[in-house]
């Protein structure tokens, strides 16, 4: 079930958008792009993961160079356009993990990952919001954007206060604890690493200078999928990247085939054709878009991978054993 699933979401979704329109037309689409616009689309997208590096930097401080960041950061993606379930998360913590040695732990770089993706994820819904408000008729109720925030920042206070009060917390829970042997060798100690990685939350000015950071990839983003749109879609408006962008995002959060092959195709027809463009012209973009997400962050990755002195086949075995322990410690 864990394997067909998200197969079978990938199948779906390729199959909705195969009943919208005519392939012919997508292709006809393609043939609109210049070979300077491609060029000038991957700069675009390479700033915005230069920027989204430097953010996770700010998140970690001294414990990681700018560029070891972005050799993790692009690893994580490589991962996970080739696995399922999202594996290329605790690929990327454990790779750092072992580039800094005992500096800093598992769990302690995968508290960060945590906190960049929180980040993300309020800065994501904050545009869908502003995408909605620009609509004429909503293609969702506003209720549930406000929600996912609400919760997003809910999630926020609860583990800066944990970050916070990490000393006290532990100590009690060790005594509440005191005779379940897992528990006091294994539980508290993750714990404990993990919520060392939400310090940033008690630094402002490094929490502000991450989130800015981010939310500049955004706009590196919005920039690519606006010039497709000048290329390739006729009545397009400014503002449609808003909505497009952020729903190709969260939908292709679902479980699926590697690298969301269908998901991340049915997000950004889906909401084009909601706000009244060609769907061809949508799955048009969307491809051109994909095979960039693909490509770029994939050779990137695999560089980064050999540049922090390990190798895909360990590196994917080391994210599957993370994910193992995750899960078991999530059951216990």
């Amino acid at each position: 079930m864990r394997v067909l699933l998200p197969v079978l979401v990938s199948v779906l979704a390729i199959l909705w958008v195969r009943s919208k329109l005519d392939f012919g037309q997508v292709w006809s689409v393609l043939q609109k792009m210049h070979w300077q616009g491609l060029v000038i689309h991957g700069l675009v997208m390479l700033v915005g993961l230069v920027l989204r590096a430097l953010s996770f930097s700010a998140i970690m401080g001294k414990r990681f160079s700018k560029m070891a960041s972005f050799h993790g950061m692009n690893a994580g993606y490589l991962l996970n356009n080739i696995l399922p379930f999202r594996l290329g998360e605790f690929g990327r913590a454990g790779l750092l993990a072992s580039y800094a040695g005992q500096d800093v732990s598992f769990l302690e770089v995968f508290g960060a990952i945590i906190t960049e993706r929180t980040l993300d994820l309020v800065i994501g819904v904050v545009f869908f919001l502003v995408g909605l408000f620009l609509i004429e008729t909503s293609i969702v109720p506003v209720w549930i954007a406000w929600l996912a925030l609400v919760l997003l920042l809910a999630f926020m206070v609860l583990v800066t206060l944990g970050a916070k009060h990490r000393t006290a917390l532990i100590a009690r829970w060790r005594e509440r604890h005191a005779g379940r042997a897992f528990m006091q060798k294994k539980l508290l100690p993750w714990l404990s690493d993990l919520l060392k990685g939400f310090d940033v939350f008690l630094q402002p000015g490094k929490l502000a200078l991450a989130g800015f950071l981010l939310l500049l990839s955004w706009f590196a983003a919005f920039m690519e999928l606006y010039m497709l749109q000048t290329e390739l879609m006729t009545g397009a408006q400014w503002w449609w990247p808003f909505v497009v962008l952020t729903a190709g995002v969260f939908i292709n959060a679902l479980p699926s085939a590697p690298s969301g092959i269908g998901v991340y195709e049915f997000g950004v027809v889906w909401a084009y054709t909601m706000l009244g463009a060609d769907a061809a012209e949508g799955l048009a973009i969307a491809l051109v878009m994909h095979v960039y997400q693909f490509v770029i962050p994939s050779v990137l990755g695999l560089i980064g991978i050999y540049a922090l002195g390990e190798n895909l086949s360990n590196l994917v075995t080391q994210a599957r054993v993370a994910q193992k322990e995750s899960a078991g410690a999530e059951q216990d």
